[in-house]
């Protein structure tokens, strides 16, 4: 009995063996492929990602660019308002001045008139014309 069992583990061991062998070697490559496929997917991941970047890293850039441009055009913007709120202030100042100018000599010149229209010619009147003339040039 002993003899039969060696032979059969002899011959079956074999075979047993290489079919295990087999199976191993089917499974490892199947593994392979699969980590293939999967590196693969990863790889062309990595390179959707990378180009994302690039385009979001130029876009940053044209942004970066369009910011300094807006705040340099404000910083103009914003000094010509300056000078126009300047330059409306002096023109106000200067109305002003001219305005009060005006009226003091308005008043002025209508008390010369109702100083002028209150007086009476005298008995001489070329005397009496050129005492109010004088008083006019005064």
């Amino acid at each position: 009995m002993t003899l039969i069992l060696s032979w059969l583990t002899s011959k079956l061991a074999g075979p047993v063996l290489g079919a295990c062998s087999g199976a191993l070697l089917i499974a490892l490559i199947g593994l392979w492929v699969a980590s293939s496929a999967t590196e693969a997917g990863l790889r062309s991941s990595v390179k959707t990602a990378q180009a994302q970047a690039d385009t979001a890293s130029r876009n940053l850039v044209a942004c970066q660019g369009n910011q300094d441009a807006l705040t340099k055009s404000l910083s103009v913007q914003n000094a010509s308002l300056a000078a126009l709120k300047a330059q409306g202030a002096a023109a106000t100042a200067s109305a002003d001045k001219a305005v009060a100018a005006a009226s003091s000599a308005s008043t002025a010149a209508q008390a010369s008139a109702a100083k002028l229209l209150a007086s009476k010619p005298g008995a001489d009147l070329c005397t009496s014309a050129d005492a109010l003339i004088l008083e006019a040039l005064k």
